[in-house]
């Protein structure tokens, strides 16, 4: 089925302190996030995309068009341990 996709950015203010740690589950980096005092997350939903190309394809104009609406760069908070 070729729908549209709906990107959508998500910005957290400070930067980075709601940045994924470890091994941790979605549920328990959620948790923490919502937990964290001081803490401002804003969801910007962005204009749908055409579904043209391959999921790759999509998800790079995606990365894009995110990058763009929040200044950062895809992968620029990317952590290692």
């Amino acid at each position: 089925m070729h729908v549209p996709v709906r990107p959508v950015a998500i910005t957290f203010r400070p930067v980075g302190t709601a940045a994924f740690v470890g091994a941790q589950t979605l549920l328990d980096s959620v948790l923490r996030v919502v937990r964290t005092p001081g803490l401002t997350c804003e969801l910007t939903l962005l204009a749908d995309l055409a579904p043209a190309g391959d999921r790759r394809a999509l998800a790079r104009r995606a990365e894009a068009t995110i990058a763009r609406t929040t200044g950062v760069p895809h992968g620029a908070f990317a952590f290692s341990r």
